[in-house]
């Protein structure tokens, strides 16, 4: 994508929203923030709309509408919709209206300005590359303080493990670490590839960038790669997270084969003589160390997590949830037995039947209770004696449950079109970027427990942030193009 700016060195408030963003996504999780967080919220709501009527007015100012595409703001359009619907629900569908009025001033209204942030400082990003890495700068200080509590701790247990699913780290709950990092890994994996990584792909660039260039692109690298292995290290020895050491494999894999195929496709059409080998170096070495470091972390994590190896049964054993009933009080009842006379793995099973027992719910209720955390009241009106968590472990099948399926569907779509257009798309320079990101999104909220409070915030953050970084407009307020 081609931008223009006279002097983007001097974008103050796009650098602002960028710095807003990535203290935000620091603390947003951690614990004791929330006055600070509001604070940036508004701080950075005020920044966004500013700079969005300066993009609008531009645009109108330059006329050049054969470049400014409707349809990009689709996503957007979507989500605007979605917070129409929680309003629509609230005065004609609530069942609690006392109570869904305290979240609309709370939960929903944080959400509404997490997406005005988002966008804004997607559309900096788009306009200033060099502004990325410190989006994910508050994330990685928020892990390095997450090491410097976790090493006296292993120096205690005299191991390597420190496991405290919820003790004194600054992340107080494991599923909140598990967030965080996924974030991050997401966002630095796809800063590399986009920044880096594609670059190597081009025959001309290898021949011919400067010395400086090479420098960033090396500490690009060294930036991510500590970022994401760092973020590994958490899941592996401080949460014990499955979802995160197998969410991250997954993009890995994903990201292999993409590449693969990517790079063959360059090397056979490449002409010049010399390059083929060189690049094939590179690409060995950045594919034999990715494995071996992760290689590395999943044979530490399996070996301290035995669930693995019984993950499908236990999985298989669990959707069926009207021949084994035990999840409607584990407590009282505990978790089913496999063939092999084993005890399902309780985690896996509250997990999978809860979430299942959930989908059922929302298939009887498709216009939503109305409240986050809905899913026992609404369990107790069928089993009286229900006794599971406040949420499905699904954050998705939460978010159904709370506004129906207009509103779930409403945010999938949107996330989903983002997706598409960056597949078909070959001009978006955070392409990369955005495809982990929209993956990752769509996978860990539909494993994990975000459908409230700060989860959700930082979903509608993250559905502005793409959107933002999807704009293809080859206009930018008032300057010369730069490379994109």
């Amino acid at each position: 994508m081609q931008v223009t700016s006279r002097n983007i060195g001097f974008d103050n408030i796009g650098l602002l929203l960028v710095v807003i963003s990535s203290i935000l996504l620091g603390i947003w999780v951690t614990v004791n923030t929330i006055a600070l967080r509001n604070i940036l919220l508004v701080l950075g709501v005020a920044l966004g709309i500013l700079y969005w009527l300066a993009f609008f007015k531009s645009a109108i100012h330059q006329k050049i509408d054969e470049n400014f595409s409707p349809t990009q703001f689709a996503p957007l359009a979507l989500i605007g919709l979605f917070f129409c619907w929680i309003l629509f629900h609230y005065f004609f569908l609530s069942h609690e209206p006392i109570l869904q009025l305290n979240e609309l001033k709370s939960t929903w209204l944080r959400s509404f300005m997490a997406v005005i942030v988002g966008s804004a400082t997607g559309l900096a990003i788009s306009r200033n590359r060099a502004y990325a890495p410190i989006l994910w700068f508050g994330l990685l200080l928020s892990f390095i303080v997450l090491l410097y509590q976790y090493i006296p701790k292993a120096i205690s247990n005299q191991s390597m493990f420190a496991i405290d699913f919820f003790g004194n780290y600054i992340y107080q709950a494991k599923f909140n670490g598990v967030l965080a990092g996924v974030i991050m890994i997401s966002g630095l994996l796809g800063m590399w590839i986009d920044c880096t990584f594609l670059k190597l792909g081009s025959v001309a660039d290898s021949c011919s960038q400067n010395k400086s260039k090479k420098l960033g692109g090396i500490l690009i690298s060294i930036y991510a790669a500590f970022g994401i292995c760092l973020a590994l290290f958490a899941f592996v020895f401080i949460f014990d997270a499955k979802t995160g050491v197998g969410l991250t494999v997954i993009l890995f894999v994903l990201w292999f084969f993409i590449g693969f195929f990517y790079f063959m496709k360059r090397i056979l059409v490449a002409k010049i003589e010399g390059v083929h080998s060189k690049l094939f170096f590179r690409l060995v070495i950045i594919f034999l160390a990715s494995v071996l470091v992760l290689g590395w972390f999943i044979q530490k994590h399996i070996k301290n997590n035995p669930g693995w190896e019984s993950l499908y049964s236990d999985i298989y054993i669990s959707a069926q949830v009207d021949k084994y009933s035990n999840w409607q009080n584990t407590p009282q009842f505990g978790a089913p037995q496999r063939d092999d006379g084993q005890v399902v793995r309780g985690n896996t099973y509250e997990r999978v039947s809860w979430a299942v027992a959930g989908a059922h719910l929302l298939i009887d209720n498709p216009l939503g209770y109305g409240l986050s955390r809905s899913f026992p009241i609404q369990m107790k009106q069928i089993v009286p004696a229900f006794g599971g968590s406040p949420y499905t472990h699904s954050a998705w099948i939460d978010l159904g449950l709370t506004f129906g399926l207009p509103g779930l569907t409403l945010i999938i779509a949107s996330i989903l079109i983002v997706l598409w257009s960056v597949i078909c798309s070959t001009n978006c320079p955070w392409r990369a970027t955005v495809f982990t990101f929209s993956l990752s999104v769509l996978i860990l909220y539909a494993v994990g427990e975000y459908g409230f409070q700060h989860g959700v915030e930082i979903l509608f953050f993250i559905c502005g942030l793409l959107c933002g970084l999807t704009m293809r407009i080859n206009f930018i307020p008032g300057c010369s193009k730069v490379d994109s």
